[in-house]
């Protein structure tokens, strides 16, 4: 029997287990499945006839996690949006006018 082919695992994953901790479900941040991994001994704790539950639940549990981690990035977005509008504001939308009649001297224009 050949081995599965190795999966290029993107940078930033999650993984989704089951209760009785057989199966491991590994995900993307956009909640692509990258693999599923079973324990050597699932077969001595889970029943076969409900393997099919264990992969659920630890599918449902990474799709969770990316989800929220998905939550988290756009209410830090957000807060980033705000803070940068409240800083554009305070800068307001009149500004002074730099006094060039005082750099007349071409000394006034060279880098030091």
């Amino acid at each position: 029997m050949r081995s599965p082919p190795s999966v290029t695992e993107p940078e930033e994953t999650l993984i989704g287990q089951d209760a009785d901790q057989v199966v491991q479900v590994v995900v993307s941040a956009e909640v692509d499945v990258i693999a599923v991994r079973l324990s050597p001994q699932w077969r001595q704790v889970v029943d076969p006839r409900a393997l099919h539950t264990s992969v659920l639940t630890a599918a449902n549990a990474a799709t969770a996690s990316a989800l929220a981690r998905s939550v988290e990035l756009t209410n830090t977005i957000s807060t980033e949006q705000t803070s940068i509008s409240q800083k554009v504001h305070d800068l307001g939308d009149e500004w002074a006018k730099s006094n060039i009649g005082a750099m007349q001297n071409k000394s006034d224009w060279e880098v030091r």
